[in-house]
């Protein structure tokens, strides 16, 4: 069961990272840098595939791997929210086609912010942050 897991979890982060250089990418400077994070997010999944059992948690190493496996997340989602956010800026001349990507970046960094909050403690002051953001963005009031 948890390679189930494992697999799903690194073939829809391949899955989003293909489909935006499919529809997206350009040879540049700027791509090969996030080309590099991304490489780097499957490397740590790779760190993490010996180990990880997440029907495990009382595991003597399933805190660290559970840790290691939302940072991992967190990294890739916000490679993700900066690509598309870059690509938004160039669409910004389509006033049609810029709010897609503010809403994808947005829902990538998002996600992130959420990874990163899974990953802290929750005593630790950092595990805090994601949640108030999430609920000022979802907030009735302040999302007018």
């Amino acid at each position: 069961m948890s390679y189930i897991l494992f697999f799903i979890i690194l073939w829809f982060t391949w899955l989003q990272t293909s489909l935006y250089d499919i529809r997206f990418s350009v040879d540049s400077f700027y791509e090969r840098i996030i080309r590099s994070i991304h490489f780097a997010v499957m490397i740590g999944f790779a760190s993490v595939s010996t180990s990880w059992d997440p029907m495990n948690p009382s595991g003597e190493r399933s805190a660290s791997n559970l840790q290691s496996m939302s940072l991992t997340l967190m990294a890739s989602r916000f490679a993700l929210g900066i690509q598309y956010a870059v690509t938004m800026i160039y669409a910004l001349k389509h006033k049609k086609a810029a709010a897609p990507f503010a809403i994808h970046s947005f829902v990538m960094f998002g996600a992130g912010l959420i990874y990163m909050g899974v990953s802290e403690p929750p005593n630790f002051p950092l595990a805090i942050i994601p949640n108030v953001v999430c609920i000022a963005l979802y907030n009735p009031r302040t999302s007018r």
